[in-house]
């Protein structure tokens, strides 16, 4: 059981007044209740409306979204029913599986590769790429600049690609990267689509390609094990080059960085919104698309849940640009074997100074004072981190999961946060863990 609660005190809370908005779609989430065809009236409950050739996304039998299935030129997208408030700062981490299940035995594998797409285009939970082959992934327009509409490209979009074939046309570095892709700025007056093609020149003269970086040696995007993608977004504010201010982590590990201002990159909507989702795509070669987890949060962060491959080293979850926790088993003596097809679940959450105080009641920092975290837009709370696991053999996140809990193997916890000033300095800062339900007992419990 890992639950710790920062007292310096890391304890996640989104004041009453903040707007952040959140979803959340856990390890077997995807049901048929959920995700639905794209429809103008869908049915209650549907919050994955879908779209694609010659089949569509679908919710799998363990409850993962098929965005395409390994067989021969198919292309899916699949969009979270209700534009997300962006401008603000955003995180969102989605676990993703790349697979072959043989439905085409003489077909290559693995092609093309999937993609987490923010877009306002004016098809909405409709839109989709280009369709007439793999390379562009279902959200490029295939090089054509005048290209609109469902079937041609997703205008007014930038994407985050996981690329598993080379294109060389394409100026692809090999079959195993990830890139950001976007032809802005957008503005109502023009909406630009977006292209998959690296060297693509964009109307206003740049190239599509805003970021790129293949993957080191030993990790494969196809290796049909499930992995995490975790997108930070801050506003550059007036920060114009150099800002670093979008980044891509997979597994924990920073991949890439870039400079951008999504605001004028896209042409957003009400509030700063946006349309979330993922499009996929398969050629002559072929490979299931499937994701199998999903989290999104608006800053200042609503409570949010990331699904991480536990590490025999550094677990890292970056919850947003200036808030992450680490969770370091690199001195617990274990072997490597325990940590196989072990998942942690990451979970930021913020709490009231009261619930603190009866968090720590009857513990040695009873009258101690919660440090206030930044969860983004100057805004400050009492943050609460919990880390449970999930193993082959039991899919149910909790601590007792977690390899030796309990025992005296050592296992270093810590957070990485920006301080509210109006509490500096610190004196004594400490940290505190708790129980799996610690939250629940209330000023009268025994938290010991």
């Amino acid at each position: 059981m890992l639950h710790c609660a920062a007292t310096l005190v890391s304890i996640f809370v989104i004041l009453p007044a903040a707007s952040a908005q959140s979803f959340s779609f856990s390890v077997g989430g995807f049901t048929g209740s959920n995700v639905c065809a794209n429809a103008v009236s869908p049915p209650p409950g549907c919050q994955i409306l879908t779209d694609g050739t010659p089949s569509l996304p679908v919710a799998t039998p363990d409850g993962a979204l098929r965005l395409t299935t390994a067989d021969l030129n198919q292309h899916g997208a699949a969009w979270f029913n209700v534009p997300q408030p962006l401008s603000t700062g955003f995180t969102s981490a989605f676990q993703f599986q790349i697979s072959s299940t043989g439905l085409c035995p003489s077909c290559g594998f693995p092609a093309d590769g999937l993609a987490l797409v923010i877009q306002n285009d004016p098809a909405g939970t409709g839109a989709l790429g280009y369709t007439g082959n793999g390379s562009n992934l279902s959200y490029g327009n295939n090089d054509n600049v005048s290209a609109s509409g469902p079937g041609n490209a997703i205008s007014n979009s930038l994407a985050i690609e996981l690329d598993t074939h080379i294109n060389p046309e394409y100026g692809d570095p090999d079959g195993n990267h990830i890139a950001v892709q976007s032809c802005g700025p957008n503005n109502a007056a023009t909406l630009t689509p977006n292209s998959a093609d690296h060297t693509y020149i964009c109307p206003d003269g740049h190239t599509a390609k805003l970021a790129l970086q293949t993957l080191p040696a030993g990790v494969s995007l196809s290796d049909g094990n499930p992995h995490t993608i975790t997108v930070n977004y801050l506003p550059p504010g007036t920060c114009t080059t150099g800002c670093n201010n979008f980044s891509v982590y997979l597994d924990s590990t920073l991949i890439l960085q870039t400079t951008l201002d999504i605001e004028q990159q896209l042409n957003l909507g009400a509030n700063g919104s946006a349309y979330l989702g993922f499009t996929a795509a398969t050629g002559s070669s072929v490979e299931n698309n499937d994701i199998v987890s999903w989290s999104f949060s608006s800053l200042p962060l609503a409570p949010i849940t990331i699904n991480e491959p536990l590490q025999p080293a550094v677990t890292n979850f970056s919850y947003t640009p200036t808030l992450s926790s680490t969770t370091d088993y690199s001195q617990s003596g274990l072997d490597q074997s325990v940590f196989n097809g072990v998942f942690m679940q990451g979970t930021v959450d913020t709490i009231t100074d009261q619930q603190f105080a009866d968090l720590v009641n009857n513990t040695p920092f009873q009258g101690s004072t919660c440090q206030h975290q930044d969860t983004g837009s100057g805004t400050f709370g009492c943050v609460i981190t919990t880390d449970l696991c999930t193993t082959s053999t039991n899919n149910i996140p909790s601590g007792a999961n977690c390899p030796n809990t309990g025992t005296n193997a050592l296992i270093i916890v810590s957070n990485s946060y920006d301080l509210d000033p109006s509490q500096k300095p610190v004196t004594a800062p400490g940290y505190v863990m708790g129980k799996d339900t610690a939250l629940s007992c209330g000023a009268s419990g025994d938290n010991t």
